[in-house]
């Protein structure tokens, strides 16, 4: 029986990912990196300080990791200014609450910002514990963040359903025997296919969803 859901941030509750590339290839082009494929995808789906680590390493920039950090942050937190809740989300989570379910945010944005940003859009309110990449010192290809937010939340990987658009996250989860269910959104739209075939469960939108059929 699935008693914990565990939720993926940008590009999963929230509609963050299109303006967040955008920043992201802003900054590139600035650096004068434009075209660097690896590099922006390091920036997706990496948190800031590892984005950070590995611009500064791969490229002649003139800034340290720290100030690449820094840059980074900025850049972040402008863009989450202008985010929204994607649609259906707020009418799924009040039914799993309704359901006593256990919910919990696992993000690859830094801690302090996801947890400033999931506030402000009222999502917060809804969590038992919030989970970044950070906290636990591995990426997304890796399902640590998502058994760490289960262990918080006193269940076992196989009691939880984890919610992702990007296939890393997905891919991870499933290894580590969670059942996943994969949110479309336009940034990851090149992976769908992959998606539905990997996933326990595909949707276009919470809309489409209840908390009683995962």
């Amino acid at each position: 029986m699935t008693k914990g859901f565990i939720f993926d941030m940008d590009g999963t509750l929230i509609d963050s990912m299109g303006i967040i590339c955008e920043l992201d290839l802003r900054i590139l082009h600035e650096l004068g990196l434009d075209g660097r494929d690896d590099l922006s995808t390091a920036m997706r789906y990496l948190p800031l300080g590892d984005s950070a680590a590995y611009v500064a390493e791969h490229s002649d920039v003139p800034y340290t990791a720290d100030e690449l950090l820094e840059i980074m942050t900025r850049n972040a937190i402008e863009g989450y200014k202008n985010v929204k809740v994607k649609e259906g989300v707020f009418d799924f989570l009040d039914d799993c609450r309704s359901a006593g379910i256990r919910m919990a945010i696992a993000t690859a944005t830094e801690p302090d910002i996801a947890a400033e940003v999931a506030g402000r859009l009222g999502l917060l309110a809804y969590m038992d514990t919030l989970v970044s990449c950070t906290d636990v010192g591995k990426t997304k290809e890796h399902p640590d963040v998502f058994l760490k937010a289960a262990e918080n939340m006193w269940l076992s990987p196989e009691e939880c359903a984890v919610f992702e658009d990007g296939l890393p996250g997905a891919l991870s989860a499933k290894k580590a025997h969670f059942t996943v269910v994969g949110v479309y959104d336009a940034s990851s739209a090149d992976d769908e296919s992959v998606m539905r075939e990997l996933c326990d469960r595909y949707v276009t939108s919470f809309s489409c969803l209840g908390c009683d059929e995962i």
